[in-house]
C-alpha cells in the first residue's frame, strides 16, 4: 500500500500496487506517482479503477511504449433494497479446505475466460495459496451436490458499508435454472444489513449475465 501527499502533507491518493493494482486518487499528480511506482514493479498485471484514473495511470505507466494487452469496462451492480422472497438453497455454505480443488479449478477458469491468462500456469503455488487463504478467512461460499460445485462466490471486500462479491460461477450444466439468482439472493440476505449494500461487477462484454 502507498499514499501520496502534496506539499502541505495532505493525502491526495492511496494505492495498492502489485499483481492487482487499485488506485483511488484526487489529483492526476497522485495517479502519475503511483504509475511510476507500478512501472518498476515486477508483479504488476492488472489495473482497476474509474475510467479517467485508469487512462491517466496508463499514460504515465506506458511511457516506455508498453501496449495494453486487454482493456475492459465493467458494470457495477449494487443491491440496497429489501431482499424479495426466494426459494432457499439448503446446501449453500462456506467452503472448507475439502473444496480447495473445486475453488482453484473454478477461479482459474474464470481468470482465463476474463483475462486470457491461466494463473495455474503462471503461478500455481501462489494462486493455490491465495485460494486456501480465502477459504480459511471464510470468504468463499459454495453449493456442492453429488461431488459437483453447482454455485460459487467469493467475498473480496467486506466493510461496514458494503460487501463486494467476485468469482460468481454456476456450473455449465446447471445454468438457466435460476440457481444463480437464488444463491445470490440468499447470500444477500445473509450478508446484508441496514446501511450495508451488496455489490458486484460484470464485464461489459458479458452484460447478458
Amino acid at each position: 500500500f502507498y499514499i501520496y501527499r502534496n506539499r502541505l502533507k495532505k493525502i491526495e491518493g492511496i494505492a495498492l500496487i502489485g499483481h492487482a493494482t487499485i488506485v483511488e486518487a484526487r489529483t492526476d499528480y497522485a495517479v502519475a506517482a503511483f504509475a511510476q511506482l507500478a512501472a518498476h514493479s515486477q508483479h504488476a498485471y492488472l489495473i482497476r479503477g474509474e475510467r479517467h484514473t485508469v487512462e491517466t495511470f496508463w499514460q504515465h505507466y506506458s511511457e516506455a511504449g508498453q501496449q495494453a494487452r486487454l482493456v475492459c469496462r465493467e458494470l457495477l451492480f449494487e443491491k440496497t433494497e429489501r431482499i424479495p422472497p426466494f426459494e432457499p438453497v439448503a446446501e449453500l455454505r462456506l467452503a472448507t479446505r475439502q473444496e480447495t480443488e473445486h475453488v482453484v479449478e473454478i477461479n482459474a477458469l474464470l481468470a482465463s475466460e476474463e483475462g486470457g491468462d491461466n494463473p495455474l500456469q503462471r503461478d500455481p503455488a501462489g494462486f493455490r495459496a491465495r485460494m486456501e487463504r480465502r477459504i480459511d478467512q471464510q470468504r468463499i461460499w459454495i453449493w456442492m451436490r453429488d461431488g459437483k460445485a453447482i454455485f460459487k462466490a467469493d467475498i473480496v471486500g467486506n466493510t461496514p458499508e458494503m460487501i463486494y462479491l467476485e468469482g460468481i460461477h454456476v456450473h455449465a450444466d446447471e445454468r438457466k435454472k435460476g440457481y444463480g439468482k437464488r444463491c445470490l439472493l440468499q447470500l444477500s440476505s445473509i450478508l446484508a444489513r441496514p446501511g450495508r449494500s451488496v455489490c458486484l461487477t460484470i464485464n461489459e462484454r458479458r452484460a447478458n449475465a
